[in-house]
């Protein structure tokens, strides 16, 4: 054993000496304060974690939570940020998780994403049209922003904490704001980009639409071509039962490519009487 390695032992046991003593302080603190909204926005993320399938995540704004480390745990790459040190007053730290110092408004992390989250999040930012439009740049073609906060369908807050009688005013420092039906309308721009999104989608399922048709024709014509020419003998000579007359059989096959061919034999054989009388 060298010399380096007895110090890196003790600190590391150090370490999780001081970690297992937070949480056994932190389990004998518990206090029922009531259920927040935390529930029902982890169960929103994770039903489109669920449907989306992602390989790599981003979830902005963690903050002290352990929603980085739970979508870890689902296997998903996750990848977390916040504004450590402009935000949080006493440089938070995320016991759960490693959290990069970034700020949305102007972030350097470089994209892309196939998953964004952003839980209760967005109202503390004061530019929040921004922190969209930067969200929604880290993310790939076809990715998913998932984004929950306070909503009143018709009374824009722009700081809850401000309004008489709060009681959170001299608890939480930061701006929380609860947006309404006018605040999450889309501007020309978006209204603009969501229409040719839409047109090109329509475009595309009036496409796969006609390819869909035009094979399901061709399997039609293909199958009645057959229908006219079926295993069939056809007389030739008197029609007189037992007379000599030949025939030319015309038989179908299933070849390998999956389609039906009509193929007529090159050797006329004589005709069955019985069948032949059949015919007639």
């Amino acid at each position: 054993m060298s010399l380096l390695s007895l110090p890196k032992r003790l600190i590391q046991r150090l370490g999780n000496l001081y970690a297992r003593e937070i949480g056994r302080r932190e389990y004998l603190a518990q206090e029922f304060l009531g259920i927040n909204e935390r529930s029902v926005e982890y169960r929103f993320a994770f039903e489109h974690l669920t449907q989306a399938c992602p390989r790599t995540v981003l979830d902005v704004g963690t903050g002290r939570t352990a929603l980085p480390h739970l979508m870890r745990s689902c296997g998903f790459l996750v990848t977390a940020m916040d504004n450590i040190k402009d935000y949080w007053p006493s440089a938070m730290v995320n016991r759960h998780y490693h959290v990069l110092d970034d700020d949305i408004l102007k972030p350097k992390i470089s994209g892309p994403f196939d998953f964004l989250t952003c839980i209760s999040t967005l109202e503390h930012i004061r530019d929040h049209a921004r922190a969209m439009r930067n969200m929604l740049s880290l993310l790939k073609p076809g990715g998913r922003l998932v984004v929950t906060f306070p909503y009143n369908e018709k009374t824009y807050v722009e700081n809850v904490y401000a309004l008489p009688g709060s009681i959170g005013a001299d608890k939480y420092p930061f701006m929380t704001q609860v947006f309404s039906r006018r605040g999450v309308e889309k501007d020309e721009r978006a209204r603009a980009i969501e229409e040719i999104e839409v047109e090109k989608l329509r475009q595309d399922q009036e496409d796969e639409t006609r390819i869909i048709w035009s094979s399901a024709r061709n399997k039609i014509k293909e199958i009645l071509e057959l229908v006219k020419d079926p295993i069939f003998f056809e007389r030739n000579g008197d029609d007189d039962e037992g007379g000599g007359g030949r025939t030319s059989r015309a038989t179908t096959e299933w070849t390998r490519t999956g389609r039906w061919h009509a193929r007529r034999d090159s050797n006329p054989q004589p005709a069955d009487p019985k069948s032949a009388a059949l015919s007639n």
